[in-house]
């Protein structure tokens, strides 16, 4: 109460204290943290004062009282950038602009991932874990570089541009070199930072999942797009080296399961092809914005983008649009519908989906 009446005078300090709590003796460790206890008219009405008068009295308390605290230590404040976590963040823009339709969003996500992949690279291209005001920390993590893949694969079904892939593919041969263990997993530590009594292997899934999940995920989806075995075999060699600790206390690995998920499910590739401009699939593109199709490799892209990706998603061949229209595919494993524009059509064509094998009987 008594820095108030330096502040404001004795008038106006009592009107802030009835509407912010302060009091002698305050409200946490002997001060009072300010809160609003008591709107304008209570306030008048136990001052004895217009409601009005007290709303300019906190309009112009409130100024006062800023440019006081501003005379004081600000917080100490954490605003370095982390690998990892814009990784999250980037997959959960791109993720969202997709569902709602919100470009802003995934130009949020693309504008951030460019970022990262630009600035924060050591010498040998690698990535680094952090950065603030142009300073490089230290060397990344596994999670960091999984989420990362992680982002530029959820961009790169986002926005259908090579280069996300591209991205994807060049960080996952890095967390290759420097973290896969050859008899299965990933380590958290690369293999040329400091020596450890024991370089662990992490796979519970905290308050983040760990890396070893996301990169379980990020294979399954390399081998969906690609076709490439080498994904799912070296995914299977993760998932058996976890296997003893996940068949004992699986509620420890939710997001390792959601992978596991994938590996038995059969995955559809899913296709929208355009005449020219992407813009032209979005209607028909609905049913899958929509809904919740879990376990699919989709690309919305136009023709003569489809015709350049050929040789990276070798299940684009022959899809094209049809009779001038955007046009869907849904194909499990080769396997196609039949081409579709219309998007009901489409809506039904997502929901059948084959019984996981090991359910099949």
């Amino acid at each position: 109460p008594v820095e108030l009446e330096t502040l404001l005078g004795a008038e106006n300090a009592a009107v802030v204290a009835a509407a912010y709590g302060v009091r002698e003796g305050g409200n946490f460790e002997g001060r009072s943290i300010l809160h609003r206890v008591a709107s304008d008219r209570e306030v008048g009405s136990e001052l004895r004062m217009p409601a009005k008068r007290v709303a300019e009295v906190l309009t112009e308390a409130r100024s006062t009282l800023y440019e006081a605290r501003l005379l004081r230590p600000p917080p100490i404040r954490d605003d370095k950038i982390i690998a990892a976590w814009n990784g999250l963040m980037i997959s959960a823009f791109a993720r969202a602009g997709w569902t709602l339709g919100q470009a802003d969003y995934v130009y949020a996500a693309s504008a951030a991932a460019e970022f990262v992949l630009r600035n924060m690279r050591d010498e040998s291209k690698g990535l680094v874990r952090t950065y603030r005001d142009g300073s490089k920390g230290s060397t990344a993590f596994l999670d960091d570089y999984a989420f990362m893949i992680a982002a530029c694969l959820d961009l790169y079904q986002t926005t259908a541009f090579p280069g996300w892939l591209l991205a994807a593919l060049e960080l996952q041969a890095e967390q290759d070199a420097r973290f896969l263990d050859p008899a299965g997993g990933y380590y958290l530590t690369p293999n040329d930072a400091e020596t450890l009594l024991v370089r662990e292997k992490p796979a519970y899934d905290r308050a983040v999942p760990s890396g070893n999940s996301l990169a379980a995920d990020n294979l399954l989806r390399f081998h969906d797009i690609t076709g490439a075995e080498t994904w799912r075999q070296t995914a299977e060699r993760l998932f058996a080296a976890f296997a003893f600790q996940v068949s004992r206390a699986p509620t420890g690995f939710p997001r390792l399961l959601v992978a596991l998920d994938r590996y038995y499910d059969r995955p559809l590739e899913v296709a929208i092809i355009t005449p020219t401009a992407v813009e032209e699939g979005l209607a028909l593109a609905v049913p899958l914005r929509k809904n919740f199709v879990p376990n699919k490799a989709f690309l919305l892209l136009s023709e003569p983008n489809g015709e350049r990706l050929q040789a990276e998603v070798p299940w684009l061949e022959g899809k094209k649009a049809i009779d001038g229209k955007a046009t869907a595919y849904v194909c499990e494993r080769g396997r196609c519908e039949l081409p579709t524009s219309s998007p009901s059509v489409f809506a039904k064509q997502l929901r059948k989906r084959t019984p996981y094998p090991s359910f099949a009987k």
